[in-house]
């Protein structure tokens, strides 16, 4: 886990080989085991290959990275069936980017800011009852990513039994 975890990087530009079937497969198993409050698992998820989808979506996103990746994977949750939906779609997209690079594959996490969630809500005839904070890109990079190293590791950050400044 923890190799998937040095390796995970913010891919901004990616190869147009397409995902099998197989790995996305995979990531969408790995997101279905994501905890939730009261084991509800109210998330559903949207995967959007269609060209033609994607170009709309980022007319709406205007993401300054570019939307280029051939898998756009949008986790919703239906606001009835979780009481901290933020927090479950942010721990189900940890599992689907950590299982994506497990897979050999590269992600993004792009904010879904809520001026363009209606929207997005509509391209994709997402129910009104349903959040959507973010899109995940998933494919294959096109730039080299770094992984991080131990330098990153700072030990200031973690207090034992109460904060105290170091």
């Amino acid at each position: 886990m923890l190799d998937a975890i040095l390796k995970r990087r913010s891919c901004r530009k990616y190869k147009s080989n397409d995902v099998n079937d197989a790995l996305l497969d995979e990531i969408l198993k790995a997101a279905q085991y994501a905890p939730t409050a009261k084991n509800w698992r109210g998330w559903e998820f949207v995967v959007v290959r269609d060209k033609q989808i994607q170009r709309h979506i980022a007319e709406v996103v205007h993401e300054r990275f570019g939307l280029s990746a051939p898998i756009f994977l949008f986790p919703i949750i239906d606001m009835s069936t979780s009481v901290c939906p933020i927090e479950e779609l942010s721990t189900v997209t940890t599992h689907i980017m950590l299982q994506a690079k497990d897979c050999g594959l590269d992600s993004i996490w792009i904010e879904i800011i809520e001026s363009k969630e209606d929207k997005i809500k509509t391209i994709l005839n997402i129910p009104d009852n349903y959040l959507l904070i973010n899109l995940i890109q998933i494919g294959y990079c096109d730039e080299e990513l770094r992984p991080h190293t131990e330098s990153e590791f700072d030990e200031n950050k973690i207090h034992f039994d109460n904060y105290t400044s170091h």
